[in-house]
């Protein structure tokens, strides 16, 4: 287990030392769980409480955060950043490769499969016939990676994962446990009463610097690409149909759904459970908002919510009205009672 000095630690993500630079920190933890040798970070008003009670042997702060108690500090521009930054320092030290060099005797390889240096195939893992491998590259165990792909790289496909063969991924992505690349997308003809499967013969495109989740799926599409654009995040269990567009940093949250030949431009972030009916443009920087329904082209910009959807001021308001129509409803009907006896009265 590494043991770092809070100074080596300010000094691994650009921060300044507020109290005993000699501290010796061991882990990472919460504010809540930490103890006397582990970092936390404390950059969110609602944990105050929790910051002023930590054992933590010191925490990350904001470079003008206040200091409750004479604590240990490491001031940063962003503590979220410099946590994130550290994480991976201690990933790195406390889970070495877990891969030995080269081929694992239980894989199977095609014998005109290419390897970059240093890539390694782990227990049963499948590469087929033409496939690329870049450099570093990681193939887990019982992954299968298909026929004339190419992946770039410090590409790192998770044990489990499956790549359809001709897909095209790039440098530094990470495909997690499940995940399904290049499957036929869901496309079907009515005929005669049955249903005519419509070959999907395109293939799939990801960019660098891609991260699925697990269990999510990216299908191929019917000609053509379907696209993942550099930089885009995809949580687990989502699905992008065939022939999906998807631009550059993008982030698709949990168990949202693409339907086929939609559009997602740069930065536009699709919420958890959310779906999109097909053939839709998403704007740059759109927001759609957990279990939205989308149905039309929404322009750059735009943050919606509900199902359909709506501007998610309006839907906000709309939902608030909703929640009072019983007693609206009964106060409707007793203007109405009163209105009737008023007009009895008067012989009406």
């Amino acid at each position: 287990m590494p043991e770092w000095t809070v100074a080596q630690v300010a000094t691994l993500v650009g921060g300044s030392v507020d109290g005993d630079g000699e501290r010796r920190i061991t882990g990472l933890s919460t504010l809540c769980e930490a103890g006397e040798s582990d970092l936390a970070f404390y950059d969110d008003t609602r944990y105050t409480a929790d910051f002023a009670a930590t054992r933590a042997g010191a925490v990350l702060v904001k470079t003008g955060a206040e200091n409750p108690g004479g604590r240990t500090l490491i001031r940063v521009e962003n503590p979220h950043l410099a946590l994130a930054r550290l994480a991976d320092e201690f990933h790195r030290e406390l889970f070495p490769d877990e891969f030995p060099p080269g081929v694992d005797p239980t894989a199977t390889v095609a014998p005109d499969a290419e390897f970059g240096e240093d890539a390694r195939v782990g227990p049963h893992a499948f590469v087929g016939p033409r496939t690329k491998v870049g450099a570093r590259a990681r193939i887990g165990a019982n992954a299968a990676l298909g026929a004339d792909c190419v992946v770039g790289d410090d590409f790192f496909l998770f044990p489990n994962a499956t790549i359809y063969p001709r897909c095209r991924i790039g440098s530094r992505v990470r495909l997690h446990s499940g995940v399904v690349v290049g499957n036929d997308g869901y496309g079907y003809v009515e005929h005669a009463g049955e249903f005519v499967k419509i070959p999907h013969v395109g293939t799939v495109e990801i960019g660098d610097d891609v991260e699925v989740g697990p269990g999510s799926t990216i299908h191929r599409a019917s000609v053509g690409a379907t696209r993942i654009g550099k930089g885009t995040k995809i949580d687990a269990l989502v699905v992008v149909a065939h022939s999906c567009q998807v631009g550059e940093y993008v982030r698709l949250i949990a168990q949202c759904g693409l339907a086929g030949s939609s559009r997602v431009e740069e930065r536009a972030i699709i919420g958890p459970q959310a779906g999109l009916a097909g053939h839709l443009i998403i704007g740059e920087g759109a927001i759609v908002a957990g279990q939205a329904g989308i149905m039309t082209d929404l322009e750059a910009g735009a943050i919606v919510w509900g199902t359909p959807s709506g501007p998610i001021r309006e839907m906000m308001r709309s939902y608030a009205v909703f929640r009072h129509l019983p007693e609206m409803r009964r106060g409707l009907k007793k203007v109405k009672a009163d209105l009737a006896a008023v007009k009895a009265k008067l012989g009406k």
